[in-house]
């Protein structure tokens, strides 16, 4: 249950230092300088770890039972996704595990709250559906619905920036559908579904701000999003060591950051060609039922943008990338890719629409949770911008590493008192933060 030993203890050291303060402590007063600090991302997590720390259970117990609670709520509720996209019993269960087991969930377990954050985006998503999919007649938005929307924004936020963004956008994208194809509803929607929306991720943005003491977040730059960009022979070909039936078949094959930019996350978690198609396939069948079709939009939406700026096909890197310092990929500069993809201005105005990939779980009614392609950087636990940082490198000159500006979401660009900012984020001290796999420390945002 336990991620990774680092990251378990770069969280337990919050909860144990909550659990000594006040029920209601939210900054850890046994480290931080200037002033109290504030934990980054996974506050979500760090802090009902403190609880049960309080009620006597060993850090390592209560980070465990922390992870268990939450991947128990992300089970539950991909099974309710399915269930209200038509399936029945039989094949919601089995969706909702098939949703837990996917790579994209657990391969991401090494960066802590990211792994928690992707696993509840079925919570996030059900919370929309529940809200914008109005019965014939209502006239008016349930309260409970309302709060159970807010609830989510908000623990989004707190969890992990990189799916706080996706639900965001995600969520707006379904708003936006109901509205077009039911004129019916227009009214109730505008009224009530609109002013929820936007009061909760106004909410949860202003209380994410005010928690980590800052507001405005860079933009990171375009050369960071071309490297860590999904690369279509991830998605159609499977990586060695990860699926046993494409091993045994013989149709994975080996990949490492020595040779494709980005790191394992790129190409461990984005395989998705026989997802796409089962989705693809369910959504066909039961078209009729609109909100399938929004999903469809949103999760072709987020391929796209998965993309990054250019468009490659087992791009790899120059034989300058092959030394990499510390596990770090390079920067792909304009000339990677086949063509642009016309996404640029987007990435640098929103830096995480490339997780967009993922809303393919909604796709059908039967196929609840078709994974969809990952995009790069996803590493940093508990991200909240997208694009992971790396060294830069020119065919003649050394590799460099440089630390990229955040992006434009909340939980990147903590102020100075800010601990731990993403452990093993970049342009972080080794010190600060555990690392992440195999020793590495994952690129921050």
């Amino acid at each position: 249950m336990t991620p990774t030993l680092g990251q378990a203890v770069w969280t337990t050291g919050f909860s144990q230092s909550f659990a000594n303060g006040s029920l209601f402590d939210i900054h850890t007063h046994a480290f931080g300088i200037p002033r109290p600090a504030a934990i980054a991302f996974g506050l979500a997590g760090a802090w009902p770890a403190g609880l049960l720390i309080r009620l006597g259970l060993h850090p390592a117990d209560a980070y465990a039972g922390m992870v268990a609670a939450w991947l128990g709520l992300a089970m539950f509720s991909a099974y309710r996704v399915a269930r209200l996209f038509g399936a029945g019993r039989p094949l919601a269960l089995p969706g909702a595990v098939a949703w837990m087991s996917m790579p994209i969930v657990w391969a991401h377990a090494g960066y802590s709250m990211l792994s928690l954050g992707i696993a509840l985006l079925p919570f996030y998503f059900m919370a929309a559906i529940r809200l914008f999919m109005l019965a014939p007649g209502s006239r008016r938005i349930g309260a409970a619905d309302a709060a159970l929307y807010c609830a989510a924004a908000v623990l989004s936020v707190f969890m992990d920036g990189y799916t706080f963004m996706m639900f965001a956008c995600g969520a707006s994208m379904f708003l936006l559908y109901a509205f077009l194809v039911r004129p019916e509803a227009r009214r109730t929607l505008a009224c009530f579904a609109v002013p929820v929306h936007v009061a909760s991720f106004g909410l949860a943005y202003l209380l994410f701000s005010a928690y980590i003491g800052k507001s405005h977040f860079e933009a990171q730059q375009l050369d960071f999003f071309r490297a860590w960009g999904l690369d279509l022979s991830f998605a159609a070909i499977p990586t060695r060591g990860l699926l046993w039936l494409p091993d045994l078949l013989g149709w994975s094959v080996e990949r490492s950051d020595a040779r494709y930019f980005g790191d394992d996350s790129v190409w461990r978690t984005t395989f998705a060609l026989p997802l796409l198609l089962v989705a693809l396939a369910a959504w066909w069948r039961g078209r009729q039922k609109g909100f399938a079709t929004a999903a469809v939009l949103v999760a072709a939406f987020g391929f796209y943008m998965a993309l990054g700026p250019a468009l490659k096909i087992n791009a790899t890197k120059p034989v300058a990338g092959h030394a990499a310092p510390s596990g770090r990929a390079l920067t792909a500069p304009p000339p990677i890719g086949l063509v642009p993809t016309g996404n640029a201005l987007d990435l640098r105005d929103a830096a995480r629409l490339q997780c967009h990939a993922r809303f393919l779980p909604l796709v059908g009614p039967r196929h609840l949770r078709a994974m969809a392609p990952r995009h790069g950087p996803d590493r940093r636990q508990g991200r909240a911008g997208h694009a992971p940082v790396a060294g830069r490198a020119a065919p003649d000159h050394p590799v460099q590493p440089a630390r990229p500006a955040r992006a434009v979401a909340p939980g990147r660009g903590q102020p100075d008192h800010v601990q731990a900012d993403r452990p093993g984020s970049r342009g972080q001290p080794a010190s600060a933060h555990p690392a992440g796999r195999n020793g590495h420390v994952p690129p921050m945002e």
